[in-house]
């Protein structure tokens, strides 16, 4: 994240080392509203595999899948996330957020 100058944008990284059990368990995605002090379902959670959308659910957050990854060569469709994507440029404008080169993302 550093080397790619992005880590500003980020207020809580969790890593597989963080939590005791792994995803598709919804514990990393609890211990991060856990440390936003947010409940599950404030969450937004983007991944690209079933075991992603699996741990949202679970968790109660909602769930974004992003359709370039691996997922065990299934369509991440069969998994049923709440929104589905080719590519994560799509994402930002599906939610109504800055999103052109001429809107710029706040952070702190």
């Amino acid at each position: 994240m550093d080397a790619l100058d992005i880590a500003k944008y980020f207020t809580v990284v969790i890593g597989g080392d963080d939590v005791q059990n792994k995803k598709p368990h919804p514990e990393p995605l609890l211990l991060v509203a856990e440390k936003l002090s947010l409940a599950p379902a404030e969450l937004l959670f983007v991944g690209d595999s079933r075991n992603d959308i699996q741990a949202a659910k679970a968790a109660g957050c909602c769930s974004v899948g992003l359709t370039y990854g691996y997922n065990y060569g299934e369509p991440l469709a069969l998994s049923e996330p709440d929104y589905l994507f080719d590519q994560f440029n799509e994402l930002l404008p599906a939610l109504g957020l800055p999103h052109s080169e001429t809107q710029e993302l706040k952070h702190d």
